[in-house]
């Protein structure tokens, strides 16, 4: 419900940024191609969905990178006195005789080492992946549907403004030929060969096409 309202929003948004850009740009030439670039780069929620989107592949690298093999590297420094830790860390360093085994005295050691994990049987890690890809997957087919749907709302909205430009040059020629109409009517009557009721229609068929210019 919440991505609904929020797809809602965004086609409405786009569809009132697409009205007033044409209008901004009536004096200039734009293609649809060039309103769509402009309404979709310049649309916040396009913006939000992709750094959701985003987020998602963060999501799916990282639970990818669980798979595979990690390095460690360890270094350790150790002293003491203890006689199990001494006796055990000559025997690691073999220098554990006969002659110092009752009496080890205080020992240090310093280790260096590398280490390698890798999962092998782990089905939650392989679980959570695939959750990962699917959901990924499934905001990358929803984001490019409002990628769309936001280009498709542009689409009807620059018809819409080539229809009412259509409209409005059409208009303004009615009124044209409906002044002209009048003239003749009033020059007919100021000789004689008209009736003042043929202008009347004129004045009135003139004044109905201005009103249908203001209404376009």
């Amino acid at each position: 419900m919440r991505r609904t309202l929020f797809r809602s929003f965004g086609l409405a948004i786009a569809g009132i940024t697409g009205f007033f850009l044409f209008n901004a740009l009536a004096a200039e030439t734009i293609t649809v191609e060039e309103a769509m670039q402009k309404a979709l780069r310049n649309n916040n929620y396009v913006k939000s969905r992709a750094y959701d989107l985003k987020a998602s592949k963060e999501e799916l690298n990282s639970a990818t990178s669980s798979l595979f093999p990690r390095l460690f590297l360890v270094e350790r420094y150790t002293r003491g006195d203890s006689p199990s830790y001494a006796v055990f860390t000559k025997l690691n360093q073999e220098k554990l005789t006969f002659s110092n085994f009752f009496q080890a005295g205080t020992v240090s050691n310093f280790y260096t080492g590398i280490s390698a994990e890798m999962p092998l049987l782990v089905p939650e890690l392989f679980i959570t992946r695939n959750m990962k890809e699917a959901s990924f997957l499934s905001r990358t087919k929803e984001f490019d549907r409002f990628r769309e749907e936001i280009a498709f709302t542009v689409f009807t909205t620059y018809l819409a403004v080539l229809k009412s430009r259509a409209v409005t040059e059409i208009a303004a020629k009615s009124v044209d030929e409906a002044r002209e109409l009048l003239r003749v009517a009033k020059a007919k009557v100021a000789r004689g060969m008209g009736l003042h009721s043929d202008e009347l229609r004129a004045f009135v068929f003139l004044k109905e096409k201005e009103a249908s210019l203001i209404k376009s």
